[in-house]
């Protein structure tokens, strides 16, 4: 990947933060992804060792057991991924409450794992790499990985 330099595994990254905007900017080149209505999620997979942090930097593993297994599955070694873990509702739709309400039952059976971005992989930190690229192999090491990873989705590039 053009601009990934190597380095060694990552500690936790402080996230970019959207910034709320009245208006779609009108210039070219711009990408957004769709808020989910979920908990915005840091996943560090190393040598099969899976930790899940919040926006803040807590660990969160133990509340999403199911991702974190399939987080293991991907065919990396070692690997950083920024998204979104969300659980549908009866509507197939992302719902906040449903979530809250999964976590507080211990129910991973709606839980999945948005994927929007590839922060670190195989001892290269990528974030030099442009948003369009770290997409693209995310979305190729992803489509790999389908039938053993579900919980792990490409959040779409729009």
């Amino acid at each position: 990947m053009p601009a990934a330099t190597a380095a060694p595994f990552l500690p936790f990254i402080e996230p970019a933060l959207a910034t709320l905007r009245d208006k779609v900017p009108a210039a070219t080149g711009f990408i957004h992804e769709l808020k989910l209505d979920g908990y915005r999620v840091q996943a560090h997979a190393r040598d099969g060792r899976v930790t899940l942090y919040t926006r803040s930097g807590l660990d969160w593993t133990t509340r999403f057991p199911t991702i974190g297994a399939d987080l293991a599955r991907l065919q990396a070694a070692q690997i950083i991924l920024d998204g979104e873990v969300v659980s549908a509702d009866d509507e197939g739709r992302p719902n906040f409450s449903a979530l809250q309400d999964d976590i507080k039952r211990k129910r991973y059976d709606r839980m999945v794992f948005y994927a929007f971005d590839l922060l670190y992989l195989d001892g290269f930190d990528t974030r030099a790499a442009s948003l369009v690229e770290r997409k693209r192999v995310l979305q190729s090491l992803l489509s790999k990985t389908a039938a053993t990873a579900p919980r792990i989705l490409c959040g779409e590039r729009t």
